[in-house]
């Protein structure tokens, strides 16, 4: 089972992911889900899919989340640091992210740069748009 965790959870290309997820449990499970402000949206989400960590914008949203799911087992954080932290967690094998920072180049390879090989230890994030996730999903 791989562990996945989603940057933007709430947009549309994270629920399209947290689709493909519901349908294939045996396959994935959630480790983290981020979003920046849609605290209801991602209180929702963590109640679903039970994650280990969630992530915010702002400590205002994290004390939100914090109130809304307070009665489950999730480390509700907040910032780019932890954002970074779940990104590169061991119980991370992949990490979908629908949008990156202006700095993204300096970090993101073209696919065909990646190794996907066990040994290389690094896992490979699939970015996929809502059409792709229905197909795959079915």
């Amino acid at each position: 089972m791989q562990g996945i965790t989603i940057l933007g959870a709430t947009g549309s290309i994270g629920a399209s992911t947290l689709d493909v997820v519901a349908r294939h449990p045996d396959r994935f499970r959630v480790h983290a889900l981020s979003a920046h402000t849609r605290v209801e949206e991602l209180a929702a989400a963590c109640r679903q899919f039970r994650p280990q960590r969630a992530v915010v914008g702002t400590p205002e949203a994290a004390a939100s989340l914090a109130a809304l799911i307070g009665d489950l087992p999730v480390s509700v954080e907040h910032g780019e640091q932890a954002l970074c932290e779940i990104a590169s967690s061991p119980d991370t094998d992949i990490v979908m992210a629908a949008s990156f920072s202006a700095d993204a180049a300096n970090w993101v390879r073209p696919i065909d740069e990646l190794e996907s090989t066990p040994a290389a230890g690094s896992g490979l994030g699939l970015d996929i748009g809502p059409e792709t996730g229905t197909a795959y999903a079915q």
